[in-house]
């Protein structure tokens, strides 16, 4: 059995920024699941990423293929050298990569077919590779959001409705014998680093079936791996083809008491805004337009 410990894991944890999408936004969490599932198709068979931190780019490269899969029912293979090397100027440049800043490749610059970019590279060699007609290439393929999930519920939700999602591990002793991997314990085990993997469903025994980018000889189930669902993951992410809506703006309506005389009413404030423009604009005008519809009208005294 091959010693799986000299390989390079890859995956530096993103940083936590506020903006990140969740997946609730495009998803119903709240939901009834069934007892077991498995996203359908799947890849061929695992792939390999060798000996260089690139966990990161064959996990989105396979949720990729999964999805354009299930979406166009052909199959396409692309390059997870292009993700790995088609950095900006701003991210990270060196061996493995943070899980956001691989989303923002997809996001803005897609994948090109893996016929362009066959293999894998060290980054510095594989950034060299990248030319203008892979970018051309890739740029079909971008993706149109990605966004964070965290719960067991919203982790189901994706995988039934938009696929397979990337997830970020701490490894420790246990998760090199690959199979089913037991919770880790850290104070008996040591802890190597970080590596991605790609959730693609649940058991009926409470665990996620995952996919490895070591090779199908890997462990016993062939290049996957299952884990319990208390599995302590460090982040986890789904990619999204579906348009992200707006936020709608929220404003407040203040009702208070009115008295003029002997005349009392009530009165209904519209929130505040930092010009009368802006409050026509944002509220009066849409409020006149729909009791036109109604065949009403509105009174506006200032």
């Amino acid at each position: 059995m091959s010693d799986y410990r000299h390989r390079k894991l890859g995956a530096i944890p993103s940083p936590k920024d506020h903006r990140d999408f969740h997946v609730a936004r495009f998803v119903q969490v709240e939901r009834s699941f069934p007892v077991e599932f498995k996203v359908a198709p799947l890849i061929p068979e695992p792939y390999d990423q060798d000996d260089v931190g690139a966990c990161v780019a064959y996990s989105l490269k396979a949720i990729k293929e999964i999805q354009e899969q299930k979406e166009r029912n052909t199959y396409t293979r692309y390059s997870a050298a292009y993700i790995y090397g088609a950095r900006e100027q701003k991210h990270y440049r060196g061996e493995g990569m943070i899980p956001r800043e691989a989303l923002e490749i997809l996001l803005k610059r897609g994948v090109c077919r893996e016929q362009l970019l066959p293999g894998i590279y060290p980054y510095p060699v594989a950034a060299t590779m990248i030319t203008e007609a892979m970018h051309h290439d890739a740029y079909p393929q971008r993706i149109k959001a990605y966004a964070a999930a965290y719960r067991v519920e919203e982790i189901k939700s994706a995988l039934m409705d938009l696929g397979p999602v990337m997830a970020v591990i701490p490894v420790y002793d246990s998760f090199y014998q690959g199979g089913h991997l037991p919770r880790p314990d850290p104070i008996k085990e040591n802890m190597y680093g970080f590596h991605a993997l790609v959730l693609v469903g649940w058991t009926k025994d409470n665990r996620w079936l995952a996919l490895n980018s070591w090779g199908k000889d890997w462990g016993e189930l062939g290049g996957y791996c299952t884990l319990p669902f208390d599995y302590p993951f460090s982040e986890i992410w789904t990619i999204t083809d579906l348009v992200v809506q707006p936020e709608p703006k929220v404003y407040e309506i203040f009702v208070s008491p009115w008295r003029k005389g002997s005349r009392r009413a009530w009165l209904v404030h519209m929130g505040l805004f930092a010009t009368k423009e802006e409050a026509v604009e944002q509220v009066i005008k849409p409020l006149q337009d729909d009791l036109a519809r109604a065949g009403q009208k509105l009174k506006i005294n200032t």
